[in-house]
């Protein structure tokens, strides 16, 4: 029962801060060789991979960049399986051919009695997952807070728990989506991306734009899994990698990541990874 949202949007966005780079250190520009698609993940001559992407609506493409990074952060849950999408009426094609593409991931541990130090607002800012609620149907006290409030709590088990609040609510969302076809988080998403499109002036770079691109599930995620994976980068199992695309990062989601290619928006992971590389 305690994870059963009562509000109409089960799965309400947290609020993420996002500090400001040095901007001598950054820039909103990437190198002229980045692959058209790829940032990294794959190359983007791989024509069946992008027809696929192609094909695929705004709203399909939303659905299944959530279900991916659902499965990824779903991994940092070491003690139990997060619950799996099993029937999917709204997207049931396209949540097969995803499940065919990405195999399961291996758990990873992280050491969070050593992962943080000291709790201040500035160091909250460079780790995403401190801004976690600890309750399904309350914005606090999140992570941070209660990590603080309490000098004995066990730091591993407080972020298990706000970890299983944020998946429960992306679940409830992933399965509201494939009941009824849409949620208001995509409505949000969608309201931004044609804002975004006409005013991609105001969305070249820096702290002031992702504060904005964070309010929706897809960026907010974003964060959280670049702050959790920057720690243990190499450690993940071989086996995740989509099978038809052999140079890809074996964590990578490749349907968010078309998202980012389609908005312009290749910036933003540059800028949560040197954000991460600052703490």
């Amino acid at each position: 029962a305690r994870f059963s949202p009562r509000d109409t949007n089960p799965n309400i966005v947290p609020t993420l801060p996002v500090p400001e780079l040095d901007k001598s250190t950054h820039s909103s520009r990437m190198p002229a060789s980045a692959t058209a698609i790829s940032y990294d993940n794959y190359d983007s001559q791989d024509s069946e991979l992008d027809y696929e992407m192609e094909s695929l609506s705004h709203k399909r493409l939303y659905f299944m960049g959530l279900y991916q990074q659902y499965r990824t952060l779903g991994v940092f849950i070491t003690q139990e399986q997060v619950p799996e999408i099993e029937h999917c009426p709204s997207f049931h094609t396209t949540l097969l051919n995803g499940k065919t593409a990405y195999r399961d991931q291996s758990k990873t541990t992280i050491n969070f009695e050593k992962r943080y130090t000291s709790i201040d607002e500035q160091r909250a800012s460079y780790y995403p997952e401190l801004s976690l609620p600890m309750e399904v149907d309350s914005a606090t006290p999140t992570l941070a807070q209660a990590i603080k409030a309490d000098s004995g709590l066990n730091k591993d088990v407080a972020f298990q728990q706000a970890l299983k609040v944020h998946l429960t609510k992306t679940y409830k969302e992933l399965e509201e989506l494939c009941d009824s076809g849409y949620s208001s988080n995509y409505y949000n998403y969608e309201n931004l991306t044609r804002h975004i499109k006409s005013n991609h002036a105001l969305y070249q770079t820096g702290s002031a734009p992702l504060q904005t691109l964070v309010k929706t599930t897809i960026f907010s995620n974003m964060a959280l899994i670049e702050s959790l994976e920057s720690k243990t980068y190499g450690q993940k199992s071989a086996a995740r990698g989509p099978a038809s695309v052999s140079t890809a990062k074996k964590w990578d989601n490749l349907y968010q990541d078309h998202m980012l290619k389609d908005l312009k928006m290749s910036w933003t992971r540059k800028y949560f990874k040197e954000v991460m590389s600052k703490r």
